[in-house]
């Protein structure tokens, strides 16, 4: 080209060589993460292992053999994941799982549980993060205050019984025990998060007067089902619209990015709960939105959101194992990890099973009264299936 220098595109060339990043592999963990994924769910099909416990003996296979060897360019993929930051984290896998949960439910058998739910994930939570708190405090040598006790509690009382929900079904079990089983883990999963942004604020030292505290209890739940009924709304006026009626690639985008515009919203514009918003978001399309989908069109949504939690699920509790390997490798190195350690952690085990045990025990004259009732049978299972899952590992990565 006349009047250009005669080197510039070579030189442009150049430079933009000199600067190419290696953001590409990335994706060397990710589809490792799905192959194992895929052949971990085909190896414990017929075992008594859940899949998301077989995942994370994966993730720390994974981390320890990148903590001590040079994997080449899957080290170079773990280094990139591994410096993720945890709130991009929540706000990538969360949505997904939180939303096809939600949308899943059976909202005329809901609806009559809602009851005990609500009591389970509301007042079940907080006694549960008082209670773990508690025993925390006391039987640790650690010598954490009651800020980092408590936030400590509240990582622990977010279930997620997705094997004991899977396993349910295919025992033919009732209906309505996996709805409250699963409708609890949807919600106090929202109430877990609440509790630990405020417990989290205050270990770091922030301030925190009653009216403020108030308030943020208030309007985090308040203002997470006003996002998340707002936006239902108006997915429901798009899925009505005539052209979009039997369009499964319009109906599932639209899913989709209702989804995760909910979660961010109510997160980080109007400083609400993401998770609750997505609850109710989920609920309230499963419950007024599903004649939208029919036939080929509801099958599609559905086998869309099992993958996508899939793949959720799956990077989500192999990524936490490689953190979990390289941290304690770490830890182990410096000294600052011993086998006592190891010890207190069976301890905080047997501890989570008391206070579970007592949230049940205490609650159960009330949860037996409200909706489909309560037998000793189903709260024996409701103990025993509330299981720590994403929630928990995900915001025990933030600390």
């Amino acid at each position: 080209m006349a009047g250009s220098p005669p080197d510039a595109v070579g030189g442009e060339a150049v430079h933009v060589e000199e600067h190419h990043d290696n953001a590409y592999e990335a994706l060397y963990f990710l589809f490792l993460s799905l192959c194992l994924g895929a052949a971990a769910r085909g190896a414990v099909r017929n075992s008594r292992l859940p899949y998301t416990v077989a995942l994370l003996f994966v993730g720390l296979a994974i981390g320890f053999s990148y903590s001590y060897l040079d994997l080449g360019v899957l080290s170079n993929s773990l280094d990139i994941w591994v410096a993720i930051g945890p709130h991009t984290m929540l706000s990538v896998f969360l949505p997904a799982l939180v939303f096809e949960s939600a949308f899943s439910l059976e909202w005329h058998t809901f609806r009559k549980c809602a009851a005990q739910v609500l009591w389970l994930a509301g007042p079940g939570v907080l006694l549960g993060t008082f209670l773990m708190g508690s025993l925390l405090k006391a039987t640790l040598p650690y010598g954490w205050g009651w800020g980092s006790s408590l936030m400590l509690g509240s990582i622990l009382s977010a279930t997620d019984p997705v094997a004991v929900v899977a396993l349910l079904k295919e025992v033919g079990a009732s209906k309505r025990l996996g709805h409250i089983i699963e409708g609890e883990s949807l919600v106090n999963d929202g109430t877990a998060i609440v509790v630990f942004s405020l417990l989290n604020q205050i270990a770091k030292g922030e301030d925190k007067t009653p009216l403020e505290i108030f308030t943020f209890f208030v309007w985090v739940p308040v203002g997470a089902v006003l996002v998340g009924v707002g936006i239902a709304a108006g997915c429901h006026a798009w899925l009505g619209l005539g052209a979009v009626a039997g369009d499964h690639i319009v109906q599932i985008s639209v899913t989709l990015f209702a989804c995760y515009l909910c979660f961010l919203v109510a997160e980080f514009e109007a400083s609400a709960s993401g998770v609750l918003a997505c609850v109710v978001l989920g609920i309230s399309i499963g419950a007024f939105g599903r004649g939208f989908f029919t036939g080929e069109t509801e099958h599609s949504l559905h086998h869309f959101w099992e993958m996508l939690t899939f793949v959720a699920n799956t990077v989500l509790f192999i990524l936490t194992g490689v953190i979990i390997a390289k941290t304690t490798t770490e830890a182990a190195t410096d000294r600052t990890l011993t086998a006592h350690d190891a010890g207190y952690g069976l301890l905080v085990y047997i501890e989570v099973l008391f206070a579970r045990a007592a949230v049940i025990a205490v609650l159960y004259p009330i949860l037996r009264k409200c909706g489909y009732g309560l037998t000793p049978y189903d709260a024996t299972v409701c103990w025993w299936g509330g299981l720590r899952g994403a929630v928990g590992l995900a915001l025990a990565l933030v600390v």
